[in-house]
C-alpha cells in the first residue's frame, strides 16, 4: 500500500500539483543519527540548505594529488541550474520545499575606434562608434522534495514548476554620419571582432537598433537523486532531472539606416525579426549534477 501511495505522489507532480501534494502521515520520528561529538548528521525540521556545484572542488583535489598543479576552486551554480541561486527549507526530516531564483539585468556599452571621415588634415584621426546592449533574464522555480533513508546515504525525488522571462535590446551609435558628401560612411561591424576591437568598413546600410521579443519559458520538472553526508549537515549528492517545457519567443524588431540619394536624406527602415515557439520533453541534465550541500 505504501508503494502505491508513493507512485501516486509522483504522478500527481506530472499534473503540476506535486509541490502541494499531501502524503500519508509519517511514522514516529526515527532516532537521530549523531556524530561522535553528538552532532546531528542528517537534516532536521526547520533546517535551511544551500547547494553549489561540487565539480571545481573535485578537480582541485584531483590536481592536488597529481603533478598537474592545483588551481584554487571556483564556486559555480549547479550544472543543471545555470546562473540561479537555490535553496531548501525542511518542513520535516523527510520533506523539503525547494526554491530557485535568477534575476539578471545587464547593461553594457561596447566602443570601437574608426577613421574620422570629416578629417582634412594629414594626420589620421579617429572617432567612436558604440553599441549599447541591455538584457533582462528572470527565472523562478518552486517545488517539493521527498526523502528516503535512515543512514548517511539519502535518496530524494520530487518535482518543481519553473517560469522564465527574458528580453534583450541593442542600440548603435556611429561617429560618421550619412550625407551627400559621405554616402558610405566608415562604420563598425560589431559582428566581426579583431585583435584591436571590431572590423570597420564603408557601409551603404547599417543597423540602428535591434530588439528581441519577450521570451517566456514554462516548465514542469521531475528530479531524482541521492546524497551522502560526509560530515554533519554537509553532503555530496548527484541529481538527474526530466522536464516538460513550453517556450515562446515573440517577434522582435530590426531598424536600419541608409542614404536616400533621390531625396538627399537618411532613409530609416524597420523589419520584423521572427520569433519562435515550441514544446519539448527531455532529460535536462543527462550527465548528472554533482552538488555540495550545506544544511544549517
Amino acid at each position: 500500500m505504501s508503494n502505491i501511495k508513493t507512485v501516486f505522489s509522483f504522478i500527481t507532480f506530472l499534473s503540476f500539483n506535486l509541490a502541494f501534494a499531501q502524503i500519508p502521515p509519517q511514522p514516529a520520528a526515527d532516532a537521530l543519527l549523531l556524530s561522535k561529538k553528538g552532532e546531528p548528521i542528517l537534516p532536521e525540521a526547520k533546517d535551511f540548505a544551500l547547494s553549489i556545484d561540487a565539480s571545481p572542488f573535485l578537480t582541485y583535489t584531483g590536481k592536488l594529488l597529481s603533478a598537474a598543479g592545483a588551481d584554487a576552486p571556483v564556486i559555480n551554480s549547479i550544472a543543471n541550474y545555470p546562473l540561479t541561486i537555490g535553496g531548501k527549507y525542511f518542513i520535516s526530516p523527510k520533506q523539503a520545499y525547494r526554491a530557485r531564483v535568477r534575476i539578471g539585468i545587464v547593461s553594457q556599452t561596447l566602443s570601437n575606434s574608426v577613421v574620422d571621415n570629416q578629417n582634412t588634415t594629414l594626420d589620421t584621426l579617429y572617432i567612436k562608434d558604440s553599441r549599447k546592449v541591455s538584457s533582462t533574464d528572470v527565472t523562478l522555480a518552486f517545488g517539493k522534495e521527498f526523502r528516503r533513508g535512515k543512514t548517511r546515504l539519502q535518496g530524494f525525488y520530487g518535482g518543481e514548476g519553473i517560469i522564465g522571462i527574458s528580453t534583450g535590446k541593442s542600440i548603435y551609435t556611429y561617429g560618421n554620419a550619412f550625407s551627400n558628401l559621405n554616402v558610405s560612411p566608415t562604420s563598425t561591424d560589431f559582428v566581426t571582432p579583431t585583435s584591436l576591437g571590431y572590423a570597420s568598413a564603408a557601409a551603404n546600410n547599417r543597423i540602428q537598433s535591434e530588439s528581441n521579443g519577450t521570451g517566456i519559458k514554462i516548465a514542469a520538472r521531475a528530479f531524482v537523486g541521492a546524497e551522502y553526508f560526509i560530515f554533519p549537515k554537509m553532503s555530496i549528492g548527484l541529481e538527474f532531472g526530466f522536464s516538460l517545457m513550453y517556450y515562446n519567443q515573440n517577434d522582435g524588431k530590426l531598424s536600419t539606416e541608409s542614404w536616400d540619394a533621390a531625396n538627399g536624406s537618411v532613409k530609416n527602415k524597420t523589419l520584423a525579426k521572427s520569433g519562435t515557439k515550441g514544446f519539448g520533453v527531455d532529460n535536462d541534465n543527462s550527465g548528472g549534477a554533482i552538488m555540495l550541500n550545506f544544511h544549517f
